[in-house]
């Protein structure tokens, strides 16, 4: 699970269906990227935009995915 992701969507109040919309995505395929199912599999674009609406620092919301992604090998 990418807790971070989860926590900042909390903090801004935000729904799973409300930030797929926001990014032009499903929110099934957005709940599949917060619980980690999408693994590694997430677009550039997509995953800046997820930084955007979230309300993160890019390079800290970055920083984030990298630990989760050692963490998830």
């Amino acid at each position: 699970m990418r807790e971070y992701m989860r926590q900042l969507r909390k903090k801004q109040g935000l729904t799973q269906k409300q930030i797929a919309d926001a990014i032009g995505i499903g929110q099934a395929y957005y709940c599949q990227i917060e619980n980690g199912w999408r693994g590694c599999h997430i677009r550039f674009d997509t995953f800046y935009k997820l930084a955007n609406v979230l309300g993160a620092d890019f390079n800290e919301f970055f920083k984030s995915e990298i630990k989760w992604m050692e963490a998830n090998r």
